[in-house]
Order: structure tokens, then C-alpha cells, then sequence
């Protein structure tokens, strides 16, 4: 049950609060009070995005607090929409996320709209009205589990086709592209950088070889041989004979470096490695890197997926088998189950029909006719039915699709028959009309407000009105005005029975009120 919804800085509404009570709870006033304004906020409280519109006041908070009663038990739901248009849920002050309050809206609240008219005329949602009128709730639980296996093993087996599709037709040009990939030799990018490392030791190696060989051959090919040539011109020179010594020793110690320096190349020379070899697995791994355009870490991925791809060709031969065994037997059990759900559907349309059919009589279509369509279709999580509502508002014509037979009358009779009878299957809801009794009147008008009444003694029920008829079957009546208090732009009070006299009365007669009015208001309410 509602008992109540408190609204803070919702559009021009600083501060509001409306209490209600079990049975029928009618909201009237005059066109443009904010009747739906209120309703709209227990609508909008479960929808995951918040409109912007309805916040006008940015420097503050946005709250929506409605309180219910569950087995004597109260919840409080509250929605606090912050400066940022950011939404906060709460359950009795403890934070929670959107699915749980889309859960409880669920469990409690129906809503029947004049946007709901619109929906109805969508073959789509036919389906869904039907399966709520037959509450076959556990059926369609059971189907619906039954088709998410058989939808699961369908995308594996589609996917296991596709990769054997794909393999066989580029097997080709796998195999060329692993042989090329089974040229590298790197595993890693640690191996790659030691191997760099040991090239840039080799080469700096390498260098100091060149380097000494050409002091050693400099030595031993220029100097020693001009020394030669000297000490043999200085022999001949009497004067200077004294220095022929000095330049033997210079030639015995240049051929001491030499000897020295030749030494020491054998031991810059490394023959535990193959450096060509080396520098061929450098090659490879940057060519590949660069005609493939990956990571040598991708390239080394990409090699055990196609060998991997090529070695189980014929497993996933045998493993589609399997799928395609796995498959029949999953649709055979969902289409048993479907199977079994249409004929719980079919059984139940005849008198449904017929409740929508007296519903409409009620309600002024005196010849009208309605029928429950039913077309096998592709299997899906609702099962075989194509279902869909047929109506024709005259004996003359057969029954043909809501969009194109009904008008917008008629379709919002339509939409409060099939909200009457989906209204009795759920005993715990609260059920929300606004604005049913658009395009009625009269002794008509009256009769949509004993079946409303007559549902009320089962669920709680709130619902907007323009209709005196109506509104005299209120059990708590709900005046909403307009106010110039900068606080609280709209009122909404519980009549007394001679404030809904003067209700009444109005809603007869309009402005200028009529004591033939005020008589027959006090008639009317019951």
C-alpha cells in the first residue's frame, strides 16, 4: 500500500506532502493544477535517468520520498538528485543501487498511463499484456531458462562453423604465414635485449682488434723498417756513431710492443658464440615486426594460435558435432515447453476475450468484438506465439489490428478494460490511473467508476479524474489547487463530505455553482 510521497524542489514545488489510504484515492481539480504532476513523480522515481526538466532549483537537492506498507511493515524509498544531476537511492536510509528499487516498483506499482494507450497499439507488447492477465509466471521462468541454454550452445556452435569456415578457407595462408613465424627464433623481448647486448660487446671486440692490428702492422711494416734505415745511415756517420745503440734499443723495444699488442688479440677474440647467427635472429624479428605490424610479443601469440588453429582442425569437427547434438536437444525441450505455454495461452484467450469484450460493452461499445490472434513464429525467450489483439467496434467488420482500427477513444477504453482484468491479478500491487476516463461520460462515465470502485476492494488504487461520476466513488478524495504561496505552488487536501459536495458540484457545473448541483453532488457520493 502508498502511504504516502513528499516531494522537495520537484519543478516549482518547494516543499509537498500527500498522504493516502487503502482503497480508492481520486485526485481532482481544475485543468492544470499539477493532479499528474504528483502521479508523474512516483513514475519518474523508477526511471534510471532522471529528467533534467522536472529539477529547477540547481543550488538544491531534488528529494522524492514515498513511504509504503508491506504486511504491516513501512519502507521508506527515497531519491535525492544532487547539483550534478546525480541520482542517490535509499530503503529505510540505507543507500542502494537503481535494480533494487526497480525491484520493489515492480512488486508494488502499476501504472496505466495515456502514454500507455500508444503502447498498446504496438503489436509487441500484446504479448507481455496477455502473459500478465495468465500469470504464468513459473512457465515463462522455465522458458526462459530453457532458451538461454539453447541460445548459448546456437552462439558456441555459430562460433565453432566461423573458425572452421575461416580455416579452411585461409589454411593456405596460415601455413605460409607460420612457416614464416617459425623462423623466429626470439621468445622474448628479454631475449632480444641480451642478444643486443652481446652484438654491442662483440662489436666494441671486434674494434679494439682492428685498432691493435693496425698499431701492430705500423710497427711492424713502417717503423721498424725506417729505424732499420736509419741506424744503417748513422753507422756510416763517425760524429754520431754513439747513437747507434740508442736506436737498437728503440727497435728492440717497438718490436716488444708489437709482440705485446699481438698477445693481446687472442684474447679479444670470442669463439663460444656465432655472432652471425645472432645477428640473423635480430634480422628476422625486425622484419617480421615490421611486415606484420606487431610486438614481437604478438607475433609470438599469434604463431600458437594459427599452429594451435591448423593442429585442431579436427577437433573442431568433432566438437561441432557434439554442439549440433548438444542444440537438438536443447530446442527440442524448449519447443516441447513452448509448446506446452501456447496451449496454456490459447486456453485462456477465450475468456479473456470475452472479459475485454463485456468491459468495452460497459463502457459504450456496444458491438464490438475481440479476439486473441495467434501465428507460430520463430522460437525466441517468449516462446511460439505471434500474438496479437484483434478489434472491430461494429458487427459489420471483422476484428483487424488495433493501429489501424481503433481510434483514440477507443483505444483508451481498450487500455482500461485490459488494465482492469491485469489489475486483478495482482492482489499486492498499487494500481495508478491517469486520466482513464478521457472521451467518457455520462451514464458510461459512471460505469468505469463502479468497476474502478469494484477493484479497489482488492488493491489499493489511485487515479486522476475529470469526471464527477467518477470521482463520487472516492473512498479518500484528493482536492488539488494552485496556491500563490511561494513555498508550496499546489495544495493537495483530503475533502471532508462536504468539502467533496463542493467538488462535485464544481466538476457539474463548472465556475458558477448551481444549488441544482450541490443537490445532486450529494446524491452522487456514496
Amino acid at each position: 500500500m502508498l502511504n504516502r510521497i513528499s516531494l522537495k524542489n520537484y519543478l516549482t514545488i518547494k516543499h509537498l506532502e500527500v498522504s493516502f489510504e487503502e482503497g480508492l484515492n481520486i485526485l481532482t481539480g481544475e485543468t492544470g493544477a499539477g493532479k499528474s504532476l504528483v502521479l508523474g513523480a512516483i513514475e519518474v522515481f523508477a526511471q534510471k535517468r532522471f529528467p533534467k526538466e522536472l529539477k529547477k532549483i540547481n543550488s538544491e537537492d531534488l528529494e522524492i520520498e514515498i513511504n509504503i506498507q508491506d504486511d504491516k511493515k513501512n519502507i521508506l524509498l527515497k531519491r535525492v538528485v544532487d547539483k550534478k544531476y546525480q541520482s542517490i537511492f535509499y530503503i529505510d536510509e540505507l543507500k542502494v543501487k537503481f535494480e533494487k528499487i526497480s525491484e520493489i516498483f515492480d512488486e508494488f506499482f502499476l501504472f496505466f498511463g495515456q502514454k500507455s494507450a500508444s503502447k498498446l497499439l504496438l503489436q509487441k507488447n500484446h504479448i507481455n499484456y496477455f502473459d500478465q492477465y495468465i500469470m504464468l509466471s513459473d512457465s515463462l521462468i522455465s522458458l526462459n531458462d530453457l532458451y538461454t541454454v539453447y541460445d548459448s550452445v546456437k552462439k558456441d556452435l555459430d562460433k565453432q562453423k566461423k573458425l572452421l569456415k575461416e580455416l579452411e578457407e585461409k589454411e593456405e595462408f596460415y601455413r605460409f604465414k607460420l612457416k614464416e613465424l617459425n623462423k623466429l627464433e626470439i621468445e622474448s623481448d628479454e631475449e632480444e635485449l641480451e642478444i643486443l647486448s652481446k652484438l654491442k660487446k662483440n662489436n666494441s671486440l671486434k674494434k679494439n682488434n682492428e685498432d691493435i692490428s693496425e698499431v701492430v702492422s705500423k710497427i711492424d711494416n713502417l717503423l721498424l723498417k725506417e729505424i732499420y734505415q736509419l741506424s744503417r745511415k748513422i753507422v756510416k756517420i763517425d760524429a754520431i756513431s754513439i747513437l747507434d745503440e740508442k736506436i737498437s734499443n728503440a727497435s728492440t723495444s717497438l718490436e716488444e710492443v708489437s709482440y705485446e699488442l699481438s698477445k693481446l688479440l687472442n684474447t679479444f677474440e670470442n669463439y663460444d658464440e656465432d655472432f652471425d647467427a645472432l645477428e640473423d635472429k635480430i634480422y628476422i624479428s625486425k622484419e617480421l615486426r615490421r611486415k606484420y605490424g606487431l610486438t614481437l610479443d604478438k607475433l609470438i601469440e599469434e604463431r600458437t594460435l594459427i599452429q594451435s588453429a591448423l593442429d585442431n582442425s579436427s577437433d573442431l569437427e568433432g566438437r561441432i558435432i557434439s554442439l549440433e547434438k548438444k542444440l537438438k536437444l536443447a530446442y527440442d525441450q524448449l519447443y516441447a515447453e513452448s509448446l506446452n505455454l501456447s496451449k496454456k495461452r490459447k486456453k485462456l484467450s477465450g475468456s479473456f476475450s470475452l472479459k475485454i469484450q463485456k468491459h468495452l460493452k460497459d463502457m459504450g461499445i456496444k458491438n464490438c468484438s475481440w479476439i486473441v490472434s495467434f501465428r507460430e513464429k520463430d522460437i525466441s525467450s517468449d516462446g511460439i506465439d505471434d500474438l496479437e489483439f484483434l478489434f472491430s467496434s461494429t458487427n459489420e467488420l471483422p476484428p483487424d489490428s488495433l493501429n489501424k482500427v481503433a481510434s483514440g477513444g477507443e483505444a483508451s477504453r481498450i487500455l482500461l478494460a485490459i488494465s482492469l482484468e491485469l489489475s486483478k491479478s495482482f492482489n499486492s500491487k498499487v494500481v495508478i490511473f491517469d486520466e482513464p476516463d478521457v472521451g467518457l461520460g455520462g451514464a458510461i462515465a459512471e460505469k468505469l467508476g463502479q468497476k474502478i470502485f469494484n477493484l479497489s476492494s482488492n488493491v489499493q488504487v489511485v487515479c486522476i479524474s475529470h469526471l464527477p461520476q467518477v470521482a463520487s466513488f472516492a473512498k479518500n478524495h484528493l482536492l488539488v489547487e494552485k496556491t500563490l504561496n511561494k513555498e508550496q505552488s499546489i495544495t493537495i487536501n483530503s475533502l471532508s463530505r462536504s468539502g467533496r459536495i463542493d467538488e462535485i458540484a464544481r466538476m457539474l457545473s463548472g465556475e458558477v455553482l448551481e444549488e441544482e448541483a450541490y443537490s445532486l453532488a450529494k446524491k452522487m457520493i456514496k
